[in-house]
């Protein structure tokens, strides 16, 4: 998805035409590109993920709570980004190719792996993860 954006940003950097049909075709390509590839990846596995990692006892509330930040980000950003392009031109697709970086980033090295793991064993990868309970002195 990452690489979409930077396709775009590069695309509009060039000194080609902008009238030029090569050029736009190859945006709305890396358009279709990222759609393509956020439809496969980061739009269906964060229901998943979310649904996996939360213990019964919260789930329902947690995959809410995440449904509705999905939901209010990708208003946000649809609203905003118009006015972000012409503040900021090809610079907008920049960063959003960073932020996709990142977040990728993010999500190999902090988020545990659940391929093939029990909802007990999620929980437990979890449960390492929190910070150790205060001894009562009592």
């Amino acid at each position: 998805m990452g690489t979409a954006m930077a396709v775009i940003a590069i695309l509009l950097t060039t000194g080609v035409s902008p009238a030029s049909h090569a050029k736009g075709y190859s945006i709305l390509a890396a358009c279709y590109v990222f759609s393509a590839v956020y439809s496969f990846t980061g739009g269906p596995v964060t229901w998943v993920y979310l649904a996996e990692i939360y213990p019964q006892s919260i789930r329902a509330r947690a995959v809410a709570l995440g449904t509705a930040s999905s939901w209010l980000t990708s208003f946000g950003i649809a609203q905003l980004t118009p006015y972000l392009i012409n503040a900021l031109g090809w610079g907008v697709f920049a960063i959003f190719a960073g932020c996709s970086l990142v977040s990728a980033t993010w999500q190999y090295f902090i988020l545990p792996e659940t391929k093939h793991k029990t909802l007990e064993e999620i929980g437990m990868l979890f449960a390492r993860k929190a910070a150790p309970k205060a001894k009562d002195d009592a």
